[in-house]
Formats: structure tokens, C-alpha cells, sequence
């Protein structure tokens, strides 16, 4: 029995220029593939045919550098965070063993000083002095633990602007959408959760025919379709449902704790959100009705996070070769259906 192998565009992209496999590699070119940066994109072409290895290190470092730093930082940050708490709760109950050894030592003295013995007064006095000391190492106590919260607070602040930081660059600046990072992450996670209990989908979708918007009308447009179509696929997020932009004119949707006929129903229900809605351009004129494609499958039916993009943007062709503006669930016949048309696959990618 032979294995039938269908080619991703990254993939397929990546073999035409000869570039060796690596996992580094792949990030690169799936980003020049979704065109999400424009400026790694030309970069990355610029190279040519069969780049060096160091070539493309380097712009692995430039342009997705940042991003691991930026995680190392907030993990290394939460653990600070973690060890800040833990140190405030022992200074506190330590403060509070003081209070406590303080308060008994007083009553101690009180009841020495009652009794006329003199070597009791001596023992008060012996007593007094601890009380002292105590008194001491509570203030200095207390100094430790006003600087610590103090740092505690800073570092509170700290971890909220971080949180913004890293809130803004997992966000589509044009849709409010989630962007590629986030939904890379995202699906990374949602495999690795789903891939033998079952019950998650990946639902991709493309706008229609979006060159001729963008060649007909303009950017600013195009711009505006993107926008509507991703405020319409928004209505869709929720607890179990993540909506992202990878990139460009596609749109992704992972739904959770859902079967595929569930899955099916929703892309439906998506693409007919999207060819509801009305368009308008200035001067009261109007545009071509926009449509999407979509292609849906799910985690069980992939070996790895990879597969799993693979099979929906199979069945995504599918439903464009078909006659777009359609829904298309991927199955085994399909990948062999592609196979046979290996060519006509990789040129529409």
C-alpha cells in the first residue's frame, strides 16, 4: 500500500526553492505563504534560489526573534511573580509569629513584675530585653515586607503592560481579529488536546475572488471588505470557538467539544453570515455581493498540526475549484481525488 502525499503550499513552496525541511524554516515561509509580512516576504524572495542556511537564520532572528524573547520573558516573569507571592506570605506569617511572641512576652513581664521576688524582677527584666529585640526584628520585618510589596506592586504593573503587549501583538490590527501568532499557538494547543478524543474543527475560509475587489475598487475597499468579514465572522467567537486571520483574505475558526456535522453546520451558517451582508461605497454606489469559500475537517482525521492545516485547505481548494461560495468537509476520497491532480493543486497554491 503507497502513501498518497499532497503538498501544502509551504511545503511546496519550500521544495521549488530548494530550502532544507527544518522546523525554522517552515515558520519562515509560512509566514511569506499568508503574506501576513510583507517585509519578510520580499526579503525572503530576495534570496533566491537554494538560500544559505545562515541567510535564513537570520532572518528567522530578525523578524521571529522577538516573539520567542518576548515569551521567554513573560514565563520568566510569571515565575518571579509566583516566587514575589510566596516570599510576601511567609514575611507575613512571620510577622504575624512575632506579633504573637511579642503579646506573650508582655504578659509574661506584667505577671514577673506583680511578685515582689527579686530574681523574678531580674527574669522581667531579662524578658523586657527579648521584647525588645523582638520589637526590633518586627520593625525590620516590616521594612522587608513594605519594600517587598512595593516591588510586589511595581512588578503587578509590570506584568499588566506585558499583558497588553502581548494582547496587541496576537491582535489583527485591521479586523480585531486574532493574527497568525495567535492562531498558531492556538491550534498547536487545540491538536495536541483533540487529537485522539476527537471533537475539534478547523474551519478555513477565503474571500471570494478578493484581487478583482482590491483591482476594481481599491484598497481602501479591500480593506473594508476584510473588516466586514471579519466583524461577521466575530459573531461567531465565543468559549469554544477561536476566530483568527492567519493572513491575507483567509480566516480560520477552531471549534471545540464539536462533531463534524456540527462543525459542517457552522461553516454554513458562516459563509451565509457573510453573503448577507450589504455593501456600500461612496456616492450610495455598490459592489460586487461578497462571498467566501470555506474548507472544514478535524483534528482526529491528522497526524500532526501540520496535516491538520492540510486537510481543511484541501477541502478549502475544493470548494473553490467546485465553484466557491460553498462549504467542502474534507475526507479521505478527497486527498485522493487531489492526488490524482497533484499538479492542478500545487499551481492554484
Amino acid at each position: 500500500m503507497c502513501a498518497v502525499v499532497v503538498s501544502n503550499p509551504v511545503t511546496e513552496l519550500m521544495r521549488r526553492r530548494k530550502v532544507p525541511p527544518l522546523p525554522r524554516n517552515y515558520e519562515l515561509f509560512y509566514e511569506a505563504v499568508i503574506g501576513s509580512n510583507s517585509r519578510l516576504s520580499s526579503e525572503l524572495a530576495a534570496l533566491g534560489i537554494q538560500p544559505m542556511q545562515a541567510q535564513l537564520d537570520a532572518l528567522f532572528e530578525k523578524y521571529m526573534g522577538e516573539l520567542r524573547r518576548n515569551r521567554q520573558i513573560d514565563k520568566a516573569h510569571n515565575n518571579l511573580s509566583a516566587e514575589l507571592a510566596a516570599l510576601l506570605n511567609l514575611l507575613g506569617r512571620e510577622k504575624e509569629e512575632l506579633e504573637n511572641h511579642g503579646a506573650s512576652l508582655t504578659d509574661l513581664r506584667k505577671t514577673l513584675v506583680a511578685n515582689d521576688d527579686k530574681s523574678l524582677m531580674q527574669v522581667a527584666q531579662a524578658i523586657a530585653d527579648i521584647k525588645t529585640v523582638t520589637e526590633k526584628t518586627l520593625a525590620a520585618n516590616g521594612n522587608v515586607m513594605a519594600e517587598a510589596e512595593n516591588k510586589s506592586a511595581s512588578l503587578q504593573e509590570m506584568r499588566r503592560k506585558l499583558n497588553e503587549y502581548k494582547r496587541l501583538a496576537y491582535i489583527d490590527s485591521l479586523t480585531g481579529l486574532f493574527n497568525r501568532r495567535a492562531f498558531d499557538d492556538r491550534i498547536a494547543s487545540a491538536f495536541a488536546k483533540y487529537r485522539k478524543l476527537g471533537g475539534c474543527a478547523l474551519i478555513l475560509a477565503d474571500i471570494d475572488h478578493f484581487k478583482r475587489f482590491n483591482d476594481t475598487y481599491g484598497h481602501p475597499v479591500g480593506d473594508k471588505v476584510l473588516t466586514a468579514v471579519g466583524q461577521s465572522l466575530a459573531k461567531f467567537a465565543g468559549r469554544n470557538i477561536f476566530v483568527a486571520r492567519p493572513g491575507g483574505e483567509e480566516f480560520a475558526l477552531i471549534a471545540e467539544n464539536m462533531s463534524a456535522e456540527e462543525a459542517a453546520r457552522l461553516a454554513e451558517l458562516v459563509r451565509q453570515e457573510v453573503a448577507s451582508i450589504n455593501f456600500e461605497i461612496k456616492g450610495g454606489g455598490k459592489i460586487d455581493p461578497v462571498t467566501i469559500s470555506l474548507g472544514v475537517s478535524m483534528a482526529d482525521d491528522a497526524l500532526d498540526g501540520v496535516e491538520f492545516y492540510q486537510n481543511s485547505d484541501m477541502a478549502l481548494y475544493a470548494s473553490k475549484s467546485g465553484g466557491r461560495n460553498r462549504t467542502t468537509v474534507f475526507s479521505l476520497e478527497l486527498r485522493g481525488a487531489l492526488s490524482n491532480n497533484r499538479v492542478m493543486y500545487t499551481k492554484a497554491i
